[in-house]
């Protein structure tokens, strides 16, 4: 079981030893991998795909999540805490925020960063795309023209 979890061999070996075991070399540990290596890439691929097709891994299963945590703020949102704050109606919004970018209807944010070496032509080019200037000025002489 261990071997097919894909544990270290440092992390069973400290296993043993906790257990007061006798302990295991690595050519136990690489007989093993070896003798039941077909039954031990079947049990991993097992264990990936239940990890993937199962729980919150399925996209739908966490809007489920979040719509009912959705409802159960609602509920209180109006609640203020002992200091008179509506902190559940700000959670309310943030989750169903969460709910909208779960299902894509949020566009993500996109780094619009530059990086590298930038001269003044591509920086006038750039600021022109971004913030058209109504007068045209030339980048190599700084006259307006």
């Amino acid at each position: 079981m261990w071997l097919s979890a894909e544990y270290s061999e440092s992390l069973i070996a400290k296993w043993f030893t906790d257990r007061e075991w006798e302990p295991l070399d690595s050519s136990t540990l690489a007989y093993y991998r070896k003798q039941w290596a077909d039954d031990i890439a079947a049990v991993r691929q097992q264990r990936r795909d239940d990890a993937i097709n199962s729980g919150l891994a399925l996209k739908a299963e966490r809007i489920r999540r979040l719509a009912e945590h959705a409802d159960e703020l609602e509920a209180i949102k109006w609640l203020p805490d002992k200091n008179g704050r509506m902190w559940n109606e700000k959670a309310w919004r943030e989750t169903l925020d969460d709910i909208a970018k779960e299902m894509g209807d949020r566009r993500q944010g996109v780094d619009a960063s530059i990086e590298g070496n930038v001269n003044a032509t591509q920086t006038i080019e750039i600021v022109e795309f971004v913030r058209p200037s109504h007068a045209n000025t030339n980048p190599d002489t700084s006259e307006e023209t």
